[in-house]
């Protein structure tokens, strides 16, 4: 398959342009839930950007999106060329329903690699005589039309009035003039200019644990090596990670199963676009198991969930003075606990989930807030994670709070003579979070912090 076309960026289009264009590609409903072909595009777009004589070859996406080797052989895998087409058709998709009005199209041609962007050409409306002199149409036919309207609008209320308020919500959002990040609440604001600079589209990486599933749809949680959704789990795998005496042979057949998001990684999601979109920013959401290096290296990245359930977390979970830690049995999810490496006087050297000693409910839960620099020169990373999902769940509202922002200020001031600009972007924020019936977050307070150099 050839590897290069011309692509020189229409002299009436920006790399800003293109780069807004490929947001509202990425966040479509016909993108939703494609995290393979969202990070294709973009991994190929980013690279057609780069410079037009930039080659995108078949092995140079093999590796950075599909985390092949460089032994990559493309007569034996056809990765590549299966999802490139996949990603074609998604693209004719969009443009044929929510992006019917976008002003600009990316194309990847046939049998290429590299996207081409162009303006889309503007509607010719010349009406011929016929149309210019044609009668008002039928009232009776607008009648029958309003009808069936109203019809379907009473069969469909439930799902009219969600799409409404929807709409109602987005219309409100992207109807607000372009002022880049000064839309919102604006202490909260300055909290995420620092963080964003001038990213447009960061990752929000929501956790979703890996289970498997019997065929009565009964979900045991698997903490060994994934494969695809639905895949039939090997019982010598199996046995070894989680089933012992014989448990899965009266079970039978397993399968891999990874739909599945916890209560607090939702509604921090829900928190997370609600702040960024008052302040024109289109995240990504993107499965924490599928993050490549390529979106460490190009994004910065919000990751909703401990190392616990994001496990690419670990190798950089170890920079920190709050750091995540397994229970030493690895049966007791209870166990797991928030290990302070260099304590200060009056603190714990490790902060464990709180029950209620006669029920067992938990009744206060653990997280923390921690910025670091990302892989790349410029990028951050920002990890909202708890003990367990109530936690997460706390740590998403802090930083989307006027009340959360403001306590970061104050510490952050007490250390930088202006807060958010200052070097390496290091920090940590510990939270002490208070529930009701084990899940729901009452009261979170910051107990701890530790900043750049402190």
């Amino acid at each position: 398959m050839a590897n290069a076309i011309a692509t020189a960026l229409p002299a009436e289009l920006s790399r800003n342009e293109i780069s807004d264009q490929l947001g509202r590609v990425l966040a479509s409903t016909a993108f939703h839930n494609c995290q393979i072909l969202q990070a294709l595009l973009q991994f190929i777009t980013a690279r057609a950007l780069e410079s037009e004589d930039v080659s995108i070859s078949e092995q140079s996406i093999a590796i950075g999106v599909f985390a092949r080797d460089t032994n990559f052989d493309s007569a034996t895998d056809t990765i590549v060329r299966t999802q490139a087409y996949r990603l074609r058709q998604k693209l004719k998709e969009y443009y044929a329903g929510q992006g019917a009005e976008d002003p600009i199209l990316i194309e990847i041609p046939k049998g290429h690699y590299r996207p081409i962007f162009r303006l889309r050409a503007p509607p010719v409306n010349c009406p011929s005589p016929e149309t210019v002199h044609a009668p008002p149409p039928a009232i009776e036919r607008f009648k029958i039309s309003n009808s069936v309207f109203v019809l379907a609008a009473a069969v469909t209320g439930v799902s009219i009035l969600a799409v409404g308020i929807w709409i109602g919500r987005s219309t409100a959002v992207t109807a607000q003039p372009e002022t880049g990040f000064n839309v919102g609440v604006p202490q909260v604001n300055r909290f995420w200019n620092f963080f964003l600079g001038e990213e447009k589209h960061p990752i929000v990486a929501y956790s979703n644990d890996l289970y498997l599933m019997t065929d009565r749809g009964d979900l045991l949680y698997f903490s060994g090596p994934g494969a695809d959704r639905g895949t039939i789990a090997d019982s010598a795998i199996t046995s070894e990670n989680i089933l012992t005496d014989g448990l899965h042979s009266r079970l039978g057949p397993l399968f891999y199963e990874d739909d599945k998001s916890d209560v607090g990684e939702v509604v921090g999601a829900v928190a997370l676009a609600e702040t960024l979109t008052r302040m024109n920013v289109q995240p990504v959401f993107k499965r924490g198991r599928v993050i490549t290096t390529y979106d460490l290296e190009s994004h910065d990245i919000i990751f909703l969930g401990s190392p616990f359930v994001n496990k690419i977390l670990n190798q950089v979970d170890s920079q920190a003075d709050f750091r995540f830690e397994a229970a030493t049995d690895s049966q007791s999810v209870w166990g797991n606990s928030i290990r302070n490496i260099r304590p200060r006087a009056g603190e714990p050297r490790a902060y464990h989930l709180e029950r209620d000693p006669k029920s067992g409910a938990i009744l206060t839960d653990y997280a923390v807030v921690s910025c670091f620099p990302g892989l790349t020169s410029g990028r951050k990373i920002l990890i909202l994670g708890g003990i367990t999902t109530s936690g997460t769940q706390a740590a998403a509202q802090f930083v989307t709070s006027v009340d959360g922002i403001q306590t970061m200020d104050k510490v952050l001031a007490q250390n930088h003579s202006s807060p958010y600009k200052f070097g390496s972007p290091l920090f940590q924020f510990l939270l002490k979070v208070n529930l009701d019936h084990g899940l729901d977050v009452l009261h979170t307070e910051c107990i701890a912090s530790r900043t750049q150099g402190t």
